[in-house]
Formats: structure tokens, sequence, C-alpha cells
């Protein structure tokens, strides 16, 4: 969905940049050669070549009326010409940040379990640099407890080969940023929670597992210098940050106290080659319905004005109608209930009404144009 938002900024840019082109043609400077150019004229053939570009740009099969002067044909021609080299570059762009996108998800995830891992790091980094104070010094001085270092779930976790694997395959470090991880465990250091925890002497196993998610809560996903440090490196972050810390949260219940236990880490998806494949047919096959769903949008937008409808709303409905055509195998209501998600999620506190109801009589409608065909698993819930 943020893929299809980019592309309705980029789409607008991309028409205004064909229309510049198109001005230049007229531009008195630009044309003028060896003789005076007439600016009212050429004032009239660029509105003129405006107008047509408007009227053809997105229609291949367009045609000039035998009037039209050259100059003018030529100017619409190489607006055209520019605009779907533009379109086709920025499609191809747009649809590899889609892939690049979902992938970074499941690096970030990765990072960030490492993160408690360096975390833990710390806390052995900083035992030892006070211990090393300390023997310079008469006076007894506390030391920290290394029960953050010596958690058995973090200890699994560090041992856990596919971690390893992965970590590798995503080139994870934090070795460059220590000093951001030495501040951001001296803010730890500091919270209620974990002074609470570094005080217990022999913590059970629930308390080595509420630590890791009161870190999870209160440091990674709060610390406002954590948060900009993450939002700097992802531009995707707000909207990353909650799947991230669902995922993070299975992790750490899933995580054994004992090293004889296995334990799987979250995959992005169970199948992710499939579900990659579904992504880019599902953006493929929106990009070419664009104009057939924005009709069948408008047509259903009775009680509201079509140029009104909150832009994420349109890309929700746009990309529901297409899957729920483009794809027999997934039930309509299967295909209603995710867009209805989407919207709570991504859209307006109002959306979550409209959407439903648009949707409801959208898929009504398609079906019994025989628009909407299910088969397999498709026709389960296709009522």
């Amino acid at each position: 969905m943020q893929t299809l938002y980019a592309w309705q900024r980029v789409r607008a840019s991309d028409f205004q940049l064909s229309e510049d082109r198109i001005r230049e043609a007229f531009d008195p400077v630009l044309v003028a050669k060896d003789t005076i150019p007439d600016k009212g004229l050429l004032k009239q053939q660029e509105k003129e070549a405006l107008a047509l570009f408007k009227q053809s740009y997105e229609k291949p099969d367009f045609s000039f009326a035998e009037e039209v002067e050259d100059i003018v044909k030529q100017a619409v021609v190489d607006g055209r010409n520019y605009h779907k080299e533009l379109r086709q570059k920025d499609l191809k762009f747009l649809r590899q940040q889609m892939l690049v996108g979902a992938d970074q998800v499941h690096n970030r995830y990765i990072q960030l379990l490492q993160l408690l891992l360096e975390l833990g790091l710390q806390n052995e980094r900083d035992y030892e640099e006070r211990k090393e104070r300390a023997s310079h010094k008469e006076e007894v001085t506390t030391l920290p407890s290394l029960s953050l270092r010596n958690n058995p779930l973090l200890k699994n976790l560090e041992n856990h080969e596919g971690l390893q694997q992965l970590v590798a395959k995503y080139n994870v470090s934090w070795v460059e940023d220590r000093d951001e991880v030495r501040r951001w465990y001296r803010e730890l250091a500091g919270s209620d929670y974990y002074k609470a925890f570094q005080k217990l002497e022999a913590p059970s196993e629930a308390e080595y597992r509420q630590v890791l998610m009161d870190i999870l809560k209160q440091l990674v996903f709060k610390s406002e210098a954590l948060v900009q440090f993450m939002e700097d490196l992802d531009l995707n972050w707000e909207e990353n940050a909650e799947v991230l810390r669902s995922m993070l949260r299975k992790t750490v219940k899933a995580i054994p106290m004992d090293e004889e236990t296995s334990f799987e880490l979250i995959d992005l998806s169970p199948n992710w080659e499939e579900d990659r494949l579904f992504f880019e047919d599902l953006f493929d096959h929106t990009m070419k319905e664009d104009e057939y769903t924005d009709e069948v949008v408008a047509e259903h937008a009775k009680n509201w004005e079509f140029d009104r409808i909150a832009a994420t709303d349109k890309i929700i409905l746009k990309m529901a109608i297409t899957e729920m055509i483009h794809f027999p195998s997934v039930p309509v209501k299967v295909t209603i209930n995710e867009y209805i998600e989407i919207s709570k999620q991504y859209s307006t506190p109002k959306s979550k009404q409209f959407v439903n109801g648009m949707l409801d009589v959208i898929a009504e409608h398609l079906k019994n144009s025989g628009t909407i065909r299910k088969s397999g698993r498709g026709l389960i819930d296709n009522k």
C-alpha cells in the first residue's frame, strides 16, 4: 500500500514534468532561430498542446484531428513519449522498492534481536569498566549486576545457529554504533524496571523473560534517541515498528531457558517466495486496472465526493477490488476483512466503516455482473 501511495505522488510529478516538456516546445527563446517568434501564436499553440496532452496521455490509441498543426502534434507526441518513459522508469523503481521494503522488515527484526544481545554485552563492558576503575581506588565501588549478560534467554538466542546465519546474510553489526548502544544502555540502566531487575539475586524464568519484554517496550520502541536512530535508518520505521514489535515479542516468548530445547525464529512469511509473487502480481494488476478501479469506486461512492475521499482509502479500495477480480483462490470475505484491517491501521478513524460499506456494495455488484469469478478455496466464502 505504501508503494501505491508513493505512486500517486510520483504520477502527479510525472504529469507535471511532461507538461513542462511541452511548454519548452513553445518557449520563444528556444523556438527563435533566425526569425522573431509570434509569442501570441506560440501561447495559443502551447495551450492547445497541453489540452490535447491531458486528453491523451493515458490513451495509447489516441488520434489527432486533421486540423491540428504539426508543431502542436509533435509537442504532444514528445510529451506523451516522455511521460511513458517516466512512468515505466518510476514503476520499475517503485516495484523494486516494494520488494526491498518487505525484505527490510526481516532485516530490522534480525538487527533488533542482535541489539538485545549487544545490550547484554554492554552490561558486561560496563561491569568490567567499573571493576577496572574500582581496582585503582581504595573505597569500595558497587558493581552492576551481570544478570542481563547472563540472562539464559539471551545466551540461547546468542547461540542460535539460524540467527547467526541471518546476521551474516544481512551483514548486521552494531560495532560502528557502539557509542549509541552505550548511550541507550545508560538510559536502560537508569530505568526503574531495570534497576529492580538488577537487584534480583536469582531471577526466575518469568523475570528473565519480563525484563526483555520491558526493554523492547520501554527502550526499543519508546526511547526518543533509539526511535530517532531507527527513523533515520529506515524511512518506513513508523509503519514497520508495529509489525516488528509483534515479531520480537513472539520471539522472546518462544526462547527456552535450557540450551537443549530448540526454537524457531519468525519468518517474514512462512512462504515468502509465494507471497513475493503475490505482491508482485497484486501491484502489477493494480497498476493496469488503475483507471477501471477509479471508475468503480467513483460509481459506488454515491454519498461521498470522489475527489474528497482520503487518498489512502482510494488505494485500499483499488487494491481490494483488484484482488477480488484477479485472485480467484482468495475468498471475497477474506479480501474484505483484510483491507478493513489495513484501513484501521493506515487510514482515518472513519475509514473502517467507509471501506467496509464500499467493499460490500462493490463486491456484490461485481459478483452479479460476473466480473468476480472464484475457484478453489475462493469458493468457500464467495457469498
